[in-house]
């Protein structure tokens, strides 16, 4: 009995049967472990794990001629609804990016040629969404890490997501764009006591300004609020 397990791989199916075809099905048995698999044996010899679904989707029948042909799209199929099932069971834990489930995914032994299908139709079934995901994060890294706009830009462009698509989310979240002069405050005056400490005062402005920096500010932004800053900073 073999399958799929999911932990590196191995568990992709061999790209060649491991004993000649055109042979004789000989066997057709449920999966112990799985109950929803099956596992298929020609001329004796455990040639492909797979859903019980493909039993009648392949018309897999005892006595039947299985040939090399048949190997092949089946193969195919079975990589590609794991494949799926993968991909389903990362985007039920978050929102993804198209191009970070295709890099776990290859990770796991996928080939683009396998992804490329199924990324499509999560796509198109709506279950994966770059528009969705950018909205998340964005709202998620602005919420609870306080990150600006550019940061969270970046940070969405090396998650393969299009410039179009970011600066549509940017444009679109109403907080981002009316808080940047808030947020920008509510930082510097949590961190008061760090930057007091520098008591010369163009260094204390440099710290600042680098502080606000990283967290992903623009820098016009930051450059206007300074006199304001320095002022917040000692009340």
């Amino acid at each position: 009995m073999s399958g799929f397990s999911g932990k590196s791989k191995s568990f992709l199916p061999p790209a060649e049967p491991e004993t000649e075809l055109p042979g004789k099905i000989t066997s057709i048995e449920t999966q112990k472990r799985h109950p929803d698999r099956i596992s298929l044996f020609v001329d004796g010899v455990f040639i492909l794990g797979m859903p019980q679904s493909f039993k009648t989707k392949f018309s897999l029948t005892e006595g039947n001629t299985f040939s090399a042909d048949d190997y092949s799209k089946i193969r195919k199929a079975a990589i590609q609804h794991k494949s799926r099932d993968y991909l389903l069971n990362l985007l039920s834990r978050r929102e993804h990016s198209r191009f970070e489930l295709y890099q776990k995914a290859a990770r796991k032994g996928y080939a683009s040629a396998d992804l490329d299908s199924v990324l499509d139709e999560l796509r198109e079934r709506n279950y994966q969404s770059d528009e969705r995901f950018a909205a998340s994060f964005a709202r998620d890294k602005r919420d609870l890490k306080k990150w600006g706009p550019v940061k969270i830009k970046s940070h969405l462009i090396s998650k393969g997501v299009s410039r179009k698509i970011i600066d549509q989310i940017l444009k679109m979240d109403d907080n981002l764009k009316s808080d940047i002069r808030q947020s920008i405050r509510d930082l510097v005056y949590k961190n008061r006591k760090r930057f007091k400490r520098e008591l010369d005062i163009l260094r204390r402005r440099k710290k600042i300004y680098d502080f606000l920096i990283r967290k992903g500010y623009p820098s016009n932004e930051i450059a206007s609020s300074l006199d304001e800053l320095e002022t917040l900073i000692h009340t």
